[in-house]
């Protein structure tokens, strides 16, 4: 039980320390990600694999983060610092 409360924290480390949130699952799920470039201040909303990789997501043409219904836009939350939809569903998906 050790070694998986290590590896929750040693992962949960790497993530925040390449500047990545990404939704918990399998496959390709919605980011947010620091920005690379300079002078980018806001976070950009991106998809993802395990690995935090955007490659396999874009060979499955999973690889825009969208909101149910297209009836709002990704914002990365300021609190969880998870992509979000905007007041109308909490969890967006990755889709082509």
């Amino acid at each position: 039980m050790r070694i998986v409360l290590l590896l929750a924290a040693l992962s949960t480390l790497i993530a925040c320390s390449d500047g990545v949130t990404r939704w918990d699952g399998p496959g390709c799920q919605p980011a947010c990600q620091a920005p690379h470039a300079e002078g980018v201040l806001e976070e950009l909303a991106v998809c993802l694999d395990e690995d935090h990789q955007p490659e396999s997501c874009n060979e499955a043409g999973a690889n825009t983060v969208t909101c149910p219904g297209n009836a709002a836009s990704v914002t990365c939350d300021s609190e969880t610092g998870l992509p979000t939809c905007d007041g109308v569903v909490a969890r967006p998906y990755c889709a082509n």
